[in-house]
């Protein structure tokens, strides 16, 4: 797992996301925001597609549509989640995307195994904010991504 570093330009250069909302315009929107930030970014149209690009690829953090049709973010985290105990990963930061933003998506969000929660559209400062929040610092032990 990459870590910030402490220099604020290359904080997330490099840095692989997952992009996982049905909506063409949020995930152009977070895309641009990304990228601008130096981000590496991959997109799943639907929970499904999240799912199985993270079983076929390890990513650094992962933005998730709350609202998908088929298997919502909620179930694709906690999918994730089950794959990732299965081959005894450390657990890859997901921040959900969401229309919703009181307290009982917030919470609904943290049931299901996300680890913050944004509302969109999203802002540059506000994404700032919470992909420095849900990254180890610089300065902490590195993350084994797959155990042996």
């Amino acid at each position: 797992m990459r870590r910030i570093s402490s220099s604020p330009d290359a904080a997330f250069a490099g840095l692989r996301v997952l992009v996982a909302d049905d909506s063409e315009i949020n995930r152009g929107l977070a895309i641009n925001l990304l990228t601008m930030l130096g981000c590496v970014t991959s997109t799943a149209t639907n929970g499904y597609a999240a799912v199985e690009a993270c079983q076929k690829n390890d990513f650094d953090l992962i933005l998730m549509d709350c609202r998908m049709p088929g298997l919502d973010g909620f179930a694709a985290t906690r999918a994730i989640r089950s794959f990732e105990q299965t081959i005894n990963a450390f657990p890859t930061p997901i921040i959900a995307l969401t229309v919703s933003p009181l307290p009982s998506t917030h919470e609904q969000c943290i049931q299901a195994g996300m680890d913050d929660c944004v509302a969109k559209p999203i802002r540059i400062a506000t994404l700032k904010h919470h992909l420095e929040a849900c990254l180890p610092k610089a300065d902490a032990p590195p993350a084994i991504r797959r155990a042996a």
